[in-house]
């Protein structure tokens, strides 16, 4: 499993990253662009059934689903294409903190090197389950009490170190690396790396300014959403679980009696912000037959299933131990976010939260659903 902990380097060619969502795939080809921006020389998107509780829930169906994507990608690039940045979401991973304090001996100027040896000495140990696959300093404390994200150069006998490390399920990272070991794909000899997907979006969409502060970042998906606490340069607490617009959808279909493709439908058709008289419905045509649903018991069912998405992110806030740390504000990105008119109005008034949608800041990809995808670019451009 080697490769996948690699990292890889970026000249100005061609990279690829593949962004592993939770009914979805996509392989995307982009080179860095000017001020920040990407140029996107392709982007595959495969479907497939998904994820949840930390398991693939149909194995041969994903590794066909990345075959496809990988070989449509890779027929269709002039030039071979070398390296992979893989996302890893956050079913598939482990958040885990660290604080450790190195003795410099006497005071002197912090060096790099004195940051990467305090690293290396906290890294926690690889077990049968999971494997590291990086980590960040949150911040760095010197012997005068001084607190910082990045003390190179200041003077210090001391200094202690409050680092998270990312480890990947070794059940999922091996799929993967399996899937690439493929006769289809093995020809290719591509380089692999792991990125932690919640890591790459802490990063890239939330400014340093916002992550000065204990905030949290929630990633709603399509069957499974992220919940995590993002501190200076790192991510304190991460939790994900299994809820999201599909659970919506499916809820629908137990409490209306409708298809689960209607009920998708009949929450693209309601805005939760507007009152409609009772006499109102909202109908589908699909199949060659009309549902129709009044149009206030149709709010007031979706507006219950999204009751059950706020007590799970409320249990995950009290599980972080960190519910007064983080204040007011709930930052959320995800490809669901406005799968429901009046989504995020509800969740602000149910959670007693401002709900602040956060999308990345590049022409024609700033909406909530590029937000990974876009984030791991920026990953694998800096590398």
């Amino acid at each position: 499993m080697a490769s996948l902990f690699g990292h890889l380097t970026n000249k100005n060619h061609g990279v690829a990253v593949m962004d592993i969502r939770s009914y979805s795939l996509t392989v995307a080809v982009f080179e860095p662009g000017v001020n920040g921006t990407f140029i996107v020389k392709s982007r595959v998107t495969k479907p497939y059934a998904g994820y949840a509780e930390g398991e693939l829930l149909d194995v041969p169906e994903f590794k066909k689903a990345v075959k496809e994507a990988v070989l449509e990608t890779v027929r269709t690039m002039p030039r071979p294409i070398k390296k992979f940045c893989i996302g890893v979401p956050g079913e598939f991973l482990k958040v885990v903190e660290n604080v450790n304090v190195m003795s410099l001996g006497s005071a002197r100027r912090v060096t790099q090197r004195d940051l990467d040896e305090i690293t290396r000495r906290a890294r926690p140990r690889d077990t049968d389950r999971y494997a590291t696959i990086c980590g960040d300093a949150v911040s760095y404390t010197l012997s005068d009490e001084r607190k910082m994200t990045d003390p190179v150069g200041e003077i210090s006998d001391v200094i202690k170190a409050e680092l998270c490390f990312y480890k990947v399920k070794r059940a999922f990272a091996e799929t993967v690396e399996n899937i690439f070991a493929d006769s289809e794909l093995k020809e290719f000899r591509f380089v692999l790396e792991l990125v932690p997907t919640v890591r790459a979006e802490a990063k890239y969409i939330m400014s340093p300014e916002t992550r000065e502060a204990y905030s949290v970042l929630f990633d709603f998906g399509y069957i499974s959403s992220t919940y995590s606490v993002v501190y200076g340069n790192g991510i304190v607490y991460s939790e994900s679980f299994s809820i999201g617009a599909g659970h919506i959808a499916f809820y629908l279909t137990e409490e209306l009696g409708v298809p689960y493709a209607v009920a998708e439908e009949f929450m693209g058709k309601v805005n939760l912000n507007v009152f409609e008289s009772s006499s109102d419905n909202v109908e589908v045509f699909r199949d060659d037959m009309f549902y129709r649903v009044p149009a206030d018991l149709l709010r007031s069912k979706i507006r219950e299933a999204i009751d059950i998405v706020c007590e799970t992110v409320d249990e995950c806030a009290k599980n972080s131990g960190l519910v007064a740390a983080c204040g007011r504000n709930l930052y959320i990105t995800g490809e669901c976010v406005n799968t429901v008119r009046g989504f995020c109005e509800h969740l602000a008034s149910r959670l007693e939260k401002n709900v602040i949608e956060v999308v990345p800041q590049l022409p024609c990809y700033d909406r909530p659903e590029y937000s990974s995808l876009t984030s791991l670019m920026n990953a694998a451009a800096k590398r």
